[in-house]
């Protein structure tokens, strides 16, 4: 089944600081959704809501045109503020410990880690992974079950150029069969190559949210996004 998600007039504070203002775009399967904004923009307080580790002080979020519920979390897979592993387990292990949380069979273990590039050092501790295996490792652990919603946050930090481009052709390959694929990045560059819808956040508040050709058929996406996350940026929706 396929999902889209939907944020309709979300806000929230934190107390007398609005983090988010009036949020409202969706995301729709079949095509890679880039959340851009600049360090405290309110993106990670998006995937908080979205994830329910959060509550929204108004709004709703919607999936499947039905409003949220934890229910939810059954079709979602995450990697959210940074990768967190047991460093005295093997990355192996590490996974399996999330397949009986989750009910799944081991097989599920030795499948993601395949897919993650990371099939030869399965055995290895986490604790001894650089910055791009672990980065690899949340991934692997957010594809654990098949989700149809992928939510990253920054999943390219750490990779070296191979690695970013097989991750773009696995979340490009995952959103081609009807998965709802959201990713948080600073890499405007490999944004471009990446997604075909972008939401852009500055203070909270929707910058542009819609299809990344419009905003910059050529390419010049970076030029964009200072434009429209200045102070006095304009908001293109």
């Amino acid at each position: 089944m396929n999902y889209e998600v939907s944020f309709e007039h979300v806000s929230k504070s934190f107390g007398p600081h609005m983090v988010l203002r009036d949020i409202d775009f969706r995301i729709v399967p079949g095509r890679v959704h880039a959340l851009l904004g600049r360090n405290g923009a309110g993106k990670s307080t998006l995937f908080s809501i979205f994830l329910g580790l959060l509550s929204a002080d108004s709004g709703v979020v919607k999936v499947d045109g039905v409003p949220w519920s934890h229910e939810v979390l059954d079709h979602v897979g995450a990697s959210v503020n940074g990768p967190a592993f047991y460093g005295h387990l093997s990355a192996a292990a590490n996974l399996r410990v999330h397949t009986r949380l989750l009910g799944l069979p081991e097989a599920e273990v030795d499948r993601v880690l395949s897919i993650a590039g990371l099939s030869e050092v399965g055995s290895k501790k986490a604790k001894s992974f650089s910055t791009g295996m672990k980065a690899r490792l949340a991934l692997a652990q957010a594809l654990l079950g098949d989700p149809e919603i992928l939510v990253l946050d920054e999943p390219q930090n750490g990779l070296d150029p191979q690695g970013i481009v097989e991750l773009r052709n696995l979340l490009q390959k995952l959103a081609s069969v009807g998965h709802t694929v959201i990713v948080s990045s600073h890499q405007l560059g490999e944004v471009v190559h990446l997604a075909q819808d972008i939401t852009i956040l500055a203070e909270g508040s929707i910058r542009y949210s819609g299809a990344l050709e419009n905003l910059a058929p050529s390419g010049q996406l970076e030029a964009e996004f200072f434009r429209l996350t200045s102070p006095d940026g304009e908001r293109h929706v």
